[in-house]
């Protein structure tokens, strides 16, 4: 009797690399500046190159706008950029830029569009903000044979009871909740089940494994995550995302292994807040810098 060999079992990985905020902060772009109108960003990607481009899918949060110099060029509180920081994205080895932040409407609807134009047109994906409403709201990759689905969220300060959401303060003139993910701290309800339809939609499309990017909101510079965001954290481990990837604090916050309480077979990896990749922020700076 001949006994067959067990067959190999054929493995396949894909590695995504994910960083902080681009926060574009004045003296960034400064710093940037040629001399002859033109911008080089490519030097604050110097150590982090290496990391992006040995990774199969790598991206960043975009915080700032890209409305053209038709805007002036500025950081905090309405941010705008030259578009070449996304040339320099490229250049880095990024594939990705999210785009939902609370920062996405700084100058207004035509900038929010612009952006998206200038990321898409240089060959990066976006996440998280659609110029039509009937734009997809998720992104599935497939990478090394691996279909995996992502989705971006931030939070908005609107008071509810209306269809126009609000960034930084401001209403979205122009858009509905169908052209951002977005959610209310005061009301996540919403937000769960969203990403409940759009898991069961991807899981139809053969996803594989599923991360979730989120500007969390409102708190900044606490050096641990919140209990509104350890509980959001429980809940879409619990609806089946795989991996949760936090940001908006501006500081590296501790991450974390949450098992489902509907599957214990279901595990989810936290990183609740990746801290920025580039600003002009400074600790001795940041009198608000707290432990809780």
């Amino acid at each position: 009797e001949t006994t067959m060999p067990e067959l190999e079992k054929v493995i396949a990985t894909a590695t995504l690399a994910s960083t902080g905020d681009l926060l574009m902060h004045k003296p960034i772009i400064s710093l940037a500046a040629q001399g002859d109108g033109t911008y080089n960003f490519d030097f604050i990607f110097t150590y982090l190159s290496e990391y992006t481009q040995s990774a199969d899918y790598a991206l960043a949060n975009l915080e700032t706008t890209l409305a053209g110099d038709s805007k002036p060029y500025q950081g905090n509180p309405l941010f705008n950029c030259p578009d070449e920081i996304v040339d320099a994205c490229k250049n880095a080895g990024l594939d990705m830029l999210l785009t939902a932040n609370n920062h996405s409407f700084d100058t207004g609807w035509d900038g929010y569009v612009r952006t998206l134009e200038v990321v898409q047109s240089a060959g990066l994906d976006t996440l998280g903000t659609m110029a039509e409403a009937e734009d997809p709201k998720y992104l599935i990759k497939e990478i090394n044979g691996i279909k995996i689905g992502m989705l971006c969220y931030t939070y908005e300060t609107s008071n509810g009871g209306g269809n126009t959401p609000s960034l930084n303060g401001i209403p979205m003139t122009g858009a509905t909740y169908d052209n951002i993910n977005c959610y209310n701290p005061n009301n996540v309800e919403p937000m769960y089940q969203e990403v409940e339809q759009y898991l069961a939609e991807m899981e139809a499309a053969g996803v594989e494994a599923t991360v979730l990017y989120i500007h969390w909101g409102p708190q900044e510079y606490a050096l641990t995550a919140n209990a509104l965001h350890v509980k959001m954290s429980q809940r879409l481990c619990d609806l089946g995302i795989d991996v949760i990837v936090g940001g908006h604090p501006h500081v590296v916050q501790p991450m974390d292994l949450l098992t489902s309480t509907t599957d214990p077979e279901h595990k989810t990896v936290v990183l609740y807040s990746m801290g920025n990749a580039v600003s002009n922020q400074r600790k001795g700076k940041l009198s608000q810098i707290t432990t809780a």
